[in-house]
């Protein structure tokens, strides 16, 4: 059983929050004295139902400290005691992609779809500007979802998008096989820890962002990964 105030850490919500969840219906909980309490199980069902629609996006530069943190990187952009929150944050959230994805939705300033031939898509994967995700990392726990002629990578900043853009020939199509993106200018240092993937949390948002079961399939276990073994950054 998770007191109100153990529940709100579980979650990242506000203890204020969770008492109006519990009030409403939302979160099942067991009245014990005068304090609430919320079994284990609840709280499960809580985050796989209606996690996402009662969750506060993490600003960027939290969302990309999380990334940087859960891979074993620092996150200088963000205070001692900032990291210090999020580090506690991060220790105690399950894996329940819902939650992870909502605090992450806000990792892009600028997605861009364009449509590409295979040489091009080649081109933007080994393009020293870009670092790979979602189905085109080879950093995923599950088995790489080969043969797609796709890419989806992002880039440091706005310019680098253009670049590739004019030098590769890219057009700009809302259905198309190559998808780059930015954040926002927040002072990042890197992208990602090895030089051509992006951050495993990174990968993982936006693998459960794509339509296909296979992607989704490969983001949740990716996520599971980062969870179990979190090498969070001192």
């Amino acid at each position: 059983m998770l007191s109100v105030t153990e529940t709100a850490t579980r979650t990242g919500l506000s203890t204020r929050r969770v008492r109006a969840l519990i009030s409403g219906g939302v979160l099942r909980a067991t009245k014990v004295g005068a304090a609430y309490v919320v079994d284990d199980r609840d709280l499960d069902d809580f985050l796989r139902r209606e996690r996402p629609a009662h969750t506060r996006a993490f600003s960027p530069r939290v969302a990309w400290a999380a990334a940087a943190l859960l891979d074993g990187a620092q996150a200088g952009w963000l205070r001692a005691d900032e990291r210090s929150r999020l580090r506690s944050r991060l220790t105690s959230t399950g894996a329940a992609p819902g939650t992870w994805q909502a605090w992450t939705a806000r990792l892009a300033q600028t997605r861009t779809t364009f449509r590409a031939s295979p040489a091009q898509v080649e081109a933007v994967l080994s393009a020293p500007s870009t670092v790979r995700s979602g189905r085109s990392a080879s950093n995923l726990v599950t088995d790489p979802l080969v043969g797609l002629a796709s890419a989806t990578v992002w880039t440091s900043t706005l310019d680098d998008v253009d670049h590739l853009r004019r030098h590769l020939g890219l057009l700009r199509s809302d259905a198309g096989n190559v998808t780059i993106s930015t954040p926002p200018p927040i002072g990042l240092t890197a992208l990602g820890t090895d030089g051509h993937n992006a951050f495993r949390l990174v990968v993982a948002h936006d693998l459960l962002t794509e339509d296909d079961p296979r992607s989704t399939s490969a983001g949740t276990a990716l996520l599971n990964a980062i969870t179990t073994s979190r090498a969070i950054s001192s």
